[in-house]
């Protein structure tokens, strides 16, 4: 454990580098260039990092140069060598791998600073041990044994496949026979460390890009670089968060993955089913497990807007021994029909390590659910929506945030209508500045998240795991993937090559924009007739907000609003 209070008191003896993480996806230059001030006022002998420092994944090839353009002029700034680490976002394509190479040469490979040893490996495009070239892994094996006597070895790879459960095993064994003493990772944008076998395990967090997994700063969740100091063949290490430094173990493996337990099998609410435009009244059932080792002694308690909900009771005392379960009984009212935003929260402290607790905050889990009217006559797709079925659909119009408040969005309209052939959607966005509406993306399936824009989520079929994600700008350039959820890993798979084929038109005035789609249901394998699955996410760009229409918007059709399909 590496402790300091002060920049002031680190005395460096030998030699000391610095590992700076993901820049991107989601850069934040004003962090990345912080850390490299810091950088430059460390003065280490080199600089390090564990990949992602472009956004990449574009055609644009001009916009790819000058990402680097300003990636290179910032490593420069600090006036020391760097060795870079190739990641997914850096090399997303060959053609990426091609610009790579242009700039920094080999995207694997070793060197030797005062007889330790440095390993760059490149698992950028790759998802496991077996894809990466045997060219590569046979390289690997040979180098770490070569070097193996040196007094310490790094590794650096970025994708942490030591942390993925069908990958670990085998490249710690790759590790362990090479003699590697300490692994640096990113890509999975927060900090985590693991000793494993005398091997220390370091994930960086973010350096300037975005949170992924988690949110919260005792997962991880927080901008940091470290700071090695070797002295007499041993290795210290500072987690740096920008202005700060931090013992290497601030979070450990351990402690993620007992967050991870109470956040995920700890708490279990029973759903809310909402009809738009209705009240409800309803009694849902609270278990609470003990999945710790530690006795639970804790206040449930409701936060609610109290115009809007009525919760009986508000609060319950806790008291769980070590394994053991509780179930909880509430009276839930929701007396403004529509009005669901803020959602109830769910809080209560959690112990995980003595004296450590987890502040558990959960949302009142209700899914949405409207109604998509069959149209009496096809409405003209002319961008408009002057037709008269668009008159007697359901509007939607609330939105909400993923910590399920209201959205500050500006008033955003969402229209379903179907017949026989076609589901139409029109949408009627406002924005008072109407000058300021980011809409320049104009290739099909380019990066329209980055202009304002609408994103759709339909899924045809409740007995499917495919669904379709949609996203449109106001200048009506579409960008869009089929998905699916693994059912082992739960995690997402996107399709990028599925086309949607839809009629579609766009309009402006001084203070709106819409569109107006018409979405041939044939492109759909075994629809339904009935329900369907969806959700509307909006970005207003000049706000750099979203609104989202059933919070919290995760890609699980499990966590979809309902679409209810009536004559």
């Amino acid at each position: 454990m590496f402790n300091v209070f002060c920049l002031s008191f680190l005395i460096f003896q030998n030699f000391n580098f610095v590992v700076i993480g993901d820049r991107t996806a989601g850069a934040k230059n004003e962090i990345f260039e912080r850390i490299i001030n810091e950088v430059k006022i460390l003065a280490p002998d080199f600089v390090l990092n564990t990949g992602d420092l472009i956004e990449g994944y574009t055609d644009d090839l001009k916009s790819v140069e000058s990402e680097w353009d300003y990636i290179i002029r910032q490593m420069n700034r600090t006036a020391v060598p760097y060795y870079l680490t190739p990641g997914n976002h850096d090399q997303w394509s060959g053609q990426g791998e091609s610009i790579y190479v242009q700039h920094f040469g080999k995207t694997y490979y070793s060197f030797d600073y005062e007889k330790c040893h440095f390993v760059i490996i490149d698992n950028s495009r790759y998802d496991s041990i077996a894809q990466i070239p045997k060219a590569q892994m046979s390289w690997l094996t040979q180098d770490l044994a070569k070097h193996k006597k040196a007094p310490l070895t790094f590794c650096l790879m970025h994708k942490p496949f030591w942390n993925y459960s069908n990958q670990a095993a085998t490249i710690h064994k790759i590790f362990q026979a090479g003699g590697v003493d300490y692994v640096f990772s990113g890509h999975d944008h927060h900090y985590m460390s693991k000793v494993w076998d005398s091997i220390t395990y370091i994930q960086l967090g973010p350096s300037g890009s975005r949170y992924k997994d988690y949110n919260s700063e005792e997962q991880g969740a927080f901008q940091n670089y470290l700071l090695v100091n070797i002295k007499n063949n041993q290795a210290s290490i500072a987690v740096i968060k920008p202005g700060n430094l931090l013992p290497d173990d601030i979070v450990t493996t351990e402690a993620v993955a007992t967050i991870d337990r109470i956040e995920n099998e700890a708490v279990q609410i029973s759903q809310i089913t909402i009809q738009e435009t209705q009240t409800i009244r309803d009694t849902i059932g609270l278990n609470i497990k003990n999945v710790t080792n530690f006795s639970l002694n804790t206040t449930l308690k409701w936060s609610f807007d109290q115009t809007a909900w009525q919760i009986i009771p508000e609060s319950i005392s806790c008291s769980l021994p070590a394994g053991s379960n509780g179930y909880y009984k509430f009276n839930f009212n929701l007396t403004k029909s529509g009005n669901i935003y803020p959602l109830p929260e769910l809080t209560f402290s959690y112990p995980y390590f003595t004296p450590k607790e987890h502040r558990v905050r959960k949302l009142l889990p209700v899914q949405r659910i409207a109604t998509c009217r069959k149209a009496t006559r096809p409405p003209i797709i002319d961008g408009i929506l002057n037709d008269a079925d668009w008159a007697t659909a359901q509007p939607l119009t609330t939105f909400g945030t993923s910590d399920g408040y209201l959205s500050p969005i500006e008033k955003t309209s969402v229209y379903f209508i179907y017949d026989d052939k076609n589901l139409y959607i029109g949408a009627k966005c406002s924005e008072s500045q109407i000058a300021k509406l980011q809409a320049f993306v104009t290739g099909y399936d380019a990066a329209v998240y980055k202009d304002d824009h609408l994103n759709f989520i339909l899924q045809p079929n409740l007995d499917s795991i495919t669904y379709y994600q949609i996203f449109i700008n106001p200048i009506g350039t579409i960008s869009d993937r089929r998905c699916s959820n693994d059912p082992k890993t739960g995690k997402s798979i996107k399709d990028p090559t599925w086309n949607l084929f839809t009629q579609i038109k766009t309009n402006r005035d001084q203070e709106n924009w819409s569109i107006e789609l018409a979405i041939p249901l044939a492109q759909f394998p075994d629809y339904s007739t009935s329900n369907w699955g969806f959700n509307i996410v909006r970005f207003q760009f000049r706000l750099d907000k979203i609104g989202v229409y059933q919070v919290p918007f995760v890609h699980d059709p499990k966590t979809f609003a309902g679409l209810k399909f009536i004559r």
